[in-house]
């Protein structure tokens, strides 16, 4: 679903490549497929220096406001190890990918 790299965006830390939301958009863009879609796990390979914590903190910050879309996948048995470990639980459901909403 999308390679690896530094980036991302969401929230007010400031870091490398700006907040935590600028950091999380512009990962989710240089990730994103045709579709607009990638993983929460290459999302999460890509957001160094950023905790687990701040990220789902600033990506349920950024669901609220709409400007993300986080779903779960369709076929969830063909998840790898990886891909499971990096879901965002929201309303009791692990969450594998994510795309930004224009």
């Amino acid at each position: 679903m999308g390679g690896r790299g530094s980036g991302g965006g969401g929230g007010s830390n400031k870091g490398a490549g700006g907040s935590t939301e600028d950091r999380i958009l512009a990962a989710i863009d240089r990730l994103a497929s045709g579709s607009g879609w990638t993983s929460m796990a290459d999302l999460r390979d890509s957001l160094t220096g950023l905790s687990r914590a701040e990220q789902d903190a600033a990506l349920r910050q950024m669901l609220r406001a709409g400007k993300i879309r986080i779903i779960p996948v369709a076929e969830p048995g063909k998840l790898t190890a990886r891909e499971r470990a990096a879901a965002i639980m929201i309303g009791g459901e692990a969450n594998e990918v994510i795309r930004v909403l224009r």
